[in-house]
């Protein structure tokens, strides 16, 4: 454990097993840095100091102590993390430091007395430039207001701080004190220039899935784009920048190139990209090319960045309300410190603002609605096809109230446009059942030409009550494929049925009620995939686009007479994936006595919803309705 004295007197216990020597001269240094002024904006930025022995004669010493002022009315320490040690100082005892450091932030300065071991067996040489100590500086709030000109203040190693005064001196590990002098260097603030960068990504509402509250996994995606005056677009060659989140919630998980960046250098992306991630942030720098020789001009919004963040694992336990939290643009992550600053030509840093990103994260809800994923084909030569969608709802089993009764429902289904068309919307059995099965006291359903919208109430009495313990059908939709836009498609497309909150006027919001109140709904997207050919109907063996007699005889004839047919999964009447004479028996019963309609697709030709072991060689699509 390092023990912390007034180190002068330290510095004395030193220099009691010697004197004052001068064989050997040391100085102080630090690099000159310059900033451009962002309005309103402070200035954080960091000195670093370094030592070396300017006589070189590779002498080992044992410690030091020194000073340093500034302009008290343009600058001030940063206290958070004061001192901070560097290089090899800051690996002394296996990384634990030095045995005794002491620095105090005094009048227009700081102190430090640094001794390296208490028994004098770790000895440094400072024959090179060594870094030493690092001390994190900012711009006093509005002083730099309005600068026209450029301002450059000096930071200086002083003789007058410290009570008593510290002398700057290096210390032999015989105790000898030897000269320290140090170099002043230039910090300069440099106005505005006439350009404006913006980092921005766009809000974002995420539901969380899963037990204990679930969890969130998502990317955030951060652009650049070049504001101000269109006649000031400039080529910028590179960018750093930091953004900070809450700890208690989020993780970053993986930082990568964005597009504009895989662009470079024929794909090869960037010459150099670092990221590095944080408990509560990450850091970004990248530079095009070291030659220069590739720029980017930021004249629209182009994605520089991409984040992909996490939860915490159990962040949302016990979370019934939506936690709100947001990513906002960082300046004191990393070390030294990643300033936000876009670079242009000639290397000249131009600060940037970032724009928050607002989070809604709704933990787990109770109620999961999904569109499920289907497959469904469409002719490749006129591109007409058609299919039934169907929707469920269950309930999460770890929602407190489980198994609980809803009294209605509400959601929005989307589509894409350009390749479905929405025919008709109904509701399920489950709906259909109600009161004796006269159903629902209230379903609406209305479709739109880019999705449909779905309303119920089960009884205005509230003596219809439905528990969703599995996953129940709860309603349907049917669709047209746009035949103009798949005519002489030969691959399959794929296409989502988006659950959403944005159809209507007002829009409908997907809820489920629950004792008269909404209570959350997830909404899992489906995935349609449209396939060219392929599509048959269950049932109809002649393939002559009809179900009736004619095909229990042509499948009879099949199995026992020696006849044929042409599609196995049109004869797989029962979609058990064999064709015997339970199929037949089927299909009779569903013609004469009442018995079930034979499993989809039956009505309209479609992909086998259930594939296996048979086959469809011919099914003439001119028979499909």
């Amino acid at each position: 454990m390092k023990r912390t004295f007034p180190f002068v007197s330290l510095i004395g216990v030193l220099l009691l097993f010697g004197s004052f020597a001068a064989a050997q001269s040391f100085q102080v240094t630090s690099t000159n840095q310059n900033f451009v002024v962002t309005p309103g904006s402070t200035i954080p930025f960091s000195a670093n100091y370094n030592i070396d022995e300017i006589t070189d004669t590779g002498a080992e010493m044992c410690g030091f102590q020194f000073q340093y002022s500034h302009d008290t009315s343009l600058l001030e320490i940063d206290p958070a993390g004061f001192p901070t040690t560097l290089g090899a100082v800051a690996a002394l005892n296996g990384g634990t430091g030095p045995d005794f450091i002491d620095g105090q932030i005094v009048g227009s300065g700081f102190t430090i007395g640094i001794v390296f071991s208490f028994t004098f067996d770790a000895p440094l040489a400072f024959n090179s430039v060594t870094p030493v100590l690092r001390i994190d500086y900012e711009t006093i709030p509005g002083a730099l207001n309005g600068i026209t000109n450029d301002i450059v203040t000096q930071i200086f190693m002083s003789n007058d701080l410290g009570s008593p005064i510290i002398d700057n001196i290096m210390s032999d590990c015989a105790g000898g004190a030897l000269p320290l002098n140090g170099q002043p260097f230039d910090i300069t603030f440099m106005p505005p220039p006439p350009l404006v960068f913006e980092i921005s990504s766009p809000d974002q509402s995420l539901v969380a899935t899963g037990p204990n509250g679930g969890s969130v996994s998502f990317g955030a995606d951060f652009s650049l784009i070049q504001g101000g005056d269109p006649a000031d677009l400039t080529a910028t060659q590179g960018f750093q920048f930091a953004y900070r989140h809450d700890p208690v919630y989020l993780q970053v998980t993986s930082i990568d190139e964005g597009s504009a960046l895989a662009a470079l250098d024929g794909g090869s992306g960037a010459e150099y990209f670092d990221g590095t991630i944080f408990p509560d942030g990450f850091t970004v720098g990248c530079i095009y090319d070291f030659q220069g020789a590739e720029t980017i001009t930021f004249d629209t919004s182009q994605e520089i960045v991409g984040i992909s963040y996490s939860s915490v694992p159990g962040a949302f336990n016990g979370v019934d309300d939506a936690v709100d939290t947001a990513l906002t643009l960082a300046s004191d992550l990393g070390s030294p410190p990643v300033d936000p600053v876009i670079v242009v030509g000639n290397g000249i840093a131009i600060f940037a603002s970032g724009f928050t990103v607002n989070l809604s994260i709704q933990p787990n809800p109770p109620f999961t609605l999904v569109a499920v994923d289907q497959t469904a084909s469409f002719s490749p030569t006129t591109g007409e096809g058609s299919f039934t969608a169907s929707f469920t709802l269950q309930e999460n089993p770890d929602n407190p109230t489980f198994p609980t009764d809803t009294q209605g429902f509400s959601f929005g289904v989307a589509h894409d446009s350009s390749l479905l068309t929405a025919t008709l919307c109904d509701s399920a059995a489950v709906l259909d059942d109600l009161d004796a099965g006269n159903g629902a006291s209230f379903f609406d359903c209305n479709l739109f030409v880019g999705g449909v919208t779905f309303g119920c109430v089960y009884s205005f009495a509230g003596t219809e009550l439905i528990q969703f313990v599995a996953a129940t059908e709860l309603v349907t939709a049917s669709y047209d494929t746009v035949a103009a836009a798949l005519a002489g498609e030969t691959d399959d497309v794929t296409t989502i049925l988006d659950i959403t909150n944005t159809l209507g006027t007002p829009p409908v919001v997907a809820i489920v009620v629950v004792d008269s109140q909404a209570s959350a709904m997830f909404g899992q997207d489906g995935t349609i995939t449209l396939t060219p050919g392929g599509g048959f109907q269950r049932g109809d063996v002649n393939v002559d686009g009809t179900v009736n007699i004619g095909d229990p005889i042509s499948l009879l004839a099949f199995l026992f007479t020696g006849g044929s047919v042409n599609c196995m999964l049109s004869s797989d009447v029962n979609d058990d994936n064999q064709v015997n004479i339970g199929d037949p028996i089927y299909l009779l019963g569903f013609l004469f006595t009442a018995g079930a309609e034979p499993p989809a697709p039956f009505g309209s030709c479609g992909a086998d919803p259930t594939p296996g072991a048979l086959g469809c060689d011919d099914f003439d699509s001119a028979a499909c309705p």
